[in-house]
């Protein structure tokens, strides 16, 4: 099995550091880490992104800023932390002005463009990188990254799942929760470091190469955030920016029209590694029929394992098994052998979780589908009525948030295909309401435990309850994981399990 490191291994990777360009002329040596003693770092932002960027500059002896323009019970415990470590930070920054000195600017992935920022980053007339590629150019060990609407996590964890199961130190970060350059320093002792990037993560990429790296999907989402649909696309497709080799490459096929240019010029006109869930089409190397995942080699379409075999349920999870079959083999690992890892994996928490079944009811979390095209995937595969029970609409669907400049028209005929009735939350109530109301049963509620309350009432057997927002949580809840678990509370609450 192959495996590499720094100094060298498939196709000849080492870390493409060119720090000289971002921190001076002094430094020259292309594959050292960047020399930040005595450095001014300007870090903006301290959510877990920019506290661990702020820790690793303080490692290699620079001298911290922090500047964030609000403030929590996190964020000032985390400011007392650092300011203990040696960085000057300031919550609740009132200006837009920065007068202070900086040689290098970090930026955390959550802040978007606004007024505010740029005018400090245009005072500070100084490199600015995301936390995402700073951390980055601290690793030593090659990376593996992740990106898409939906299914990262999953994907993510299920690479890991595999790849340790045939004995690789491998770790994951980024989007997943630890940051890049919290684990930085810890790449030494690693084959792969896997990361789930997310499109805020790639804005600010420069030099950002992983050895092999996925798409495993593009709808619309955060269009809270960018103008349009086309530049969230194109943000994602950042991740393929600096990859050389063709075969390191794995992207859905339904990107391959639309992107061919973009991934082509990419790599030098060889076509990247494809899959798809629609039989052998478009090319594919990696493909599932109605049964079972294929591989395609040559001429030949060989079976690798049955569908019924696995824990993951839904099409949108075979799409997720067939990019970590790639992104394997792309660390030469054969598809072979991850076919025990493939089997034994099972969703996480909060994405399409069964949290309880009782009197023939299924409570579903999916709390992490954020956006309406994950409470599709959620419908479709948690909407066909269960074996015996009678045909029609079985999903009670809890939905609403924080709605990221959605539209929720195009979930019509999922709705009318699998939903009895729908109870809204948030602040995307209205929007929800205006998009559904008259095609299934809407109802309003102020909180999760009225909502319980109101369905345990109408509940069937045969039924599926089931917390789908398609919207962010951040209107009501800590994120995506306290709305879940809360939903999990009331269940079993109600349930009396």
């Amino acid at each position: 099995m192959k495996s590499c490191k720094r100094s060298g291994g498939h196709n000849g990777w080492m870390h493409p550091v060119q720090a000289d360009v971002v921190f001076g002329p002094e430094h020259n040596d292309p594959s050292a880490p960047p020399a930040l003693a005595g450095k001014n770092v300007l870090v903006i932002g301290l959510g877990r992104s920019g506290y661990s960027a702020a820790k690793l500059a303080l490692t290699h002896a620079a001298k911290v800023t922090v500047l964030d323009a609000h403030t929590d019970v996190a964020i000032e415990q985390r400011a007392e932390r650092i300011s203990r470590r040696g960085a000057d930070v300031h919550l609740q920054w009132p200006d837009a002005n920065w007068t202070g000195k900086a040689d290098l600017v970090i930026l955390s992935p959550g802040i978007p463009a606004s007024r505010w920022l740029d005018k400090v980053l245009a005072a500070t007339a100084c490199p600015v990188l995301g936390e995402l590629e700073f951390g980055y150019r601290f690793c030593v060990c090659p990376i593996i990254a992740i990106t898409g609407t939906n299914g990262k996590t999953t994907t993510t964890e299920l690479l890991l799942h595999c790849m340790r199961g045939v004995n690789l130190k491998v770790m994951a970060a980024g989007n997943i929760g630890m940051p890049v350059s919290e684990v930085a320093n810890l790449t030494p002792a690693l084959d792969y470091l896997i990361v789930e990037v997310s499109s805020f993560q790639l804005e600010r990429t420069q030099q950002f190469t992983p050895y092999a790296a996925a798409i495993l999907n593009v709808s619309e989402d955060h269009l809270d955030r960018y103008a349009s649909y086309e530049a969230y696309r194109q943000a994602k497709f950042r991740i393929f920016e600096n990859i050389k080799h063709h075969e390191n490459v794995v992207v859905n096929s339904n990107l391959a029209t639309a992107y061919s240019a973009h991934i082509k010029n990419t790599l030098r006109a060889q076509d990247p590694v494809y899959f798809c869930t629609s039989g052998a089409t478009n090319g594919a190397r990696y493909f599932a029929t109605s049964d079972n995942i294929m591989v395609c080699n040559g001429d030949a379409h060989d079976r690798l394992v049955a569908l019924d075999t696995l824990q993951l349920a839904g099409r949108h999870n075979v799409e997720n098994i067939l990019a970590v079959i790639g992104l394997c083999a792309a660390a030469g690992i054969r598809p072979q052998e991850i076919v025990p890892f493939l089997q034994t994996f099972s969703a996480r928490n909060h994405r399409q979780e069964v949290v309880a079944r009782k009197n023939g009811i299924c409570f579903i979390n999916d709390s992490k589908a954020t956006n309406p095209d994950a409470l599709r995937q959620a419908l479709a595969t948690w909407g066909s009525p269960a074996r015996g029970s009678t045909p029609g609409p079985r999903v009670h669907l809890i939905a609403g948030g924080r709605n990221k400049g959605m539209s929720f028209r195009s979930l019509v005929p999922e709705l009318r295909q699998y939903v009895k009735s729908a109870h809204l939350i948030g602040e995307a109530k209205d929007d929800l309401e205006n998009a559904w109301n008259g095609l299934v049963p809407c109802k309003r509620y102020d909180n999760l435990e009225a909502v319980i309350t109101a369905i345990m009432d109408i509940a069937e057997s045969g039924d599926v309850v089931m917390l789908s927002p398609a919207c962010a949580s951040q209107d009501m809840f800590l994120d995506y994981r306290d709305r879940g678990n809360i939903f999990s509370k009331f269940v079993k609450r109600s349930l009396r399990i």
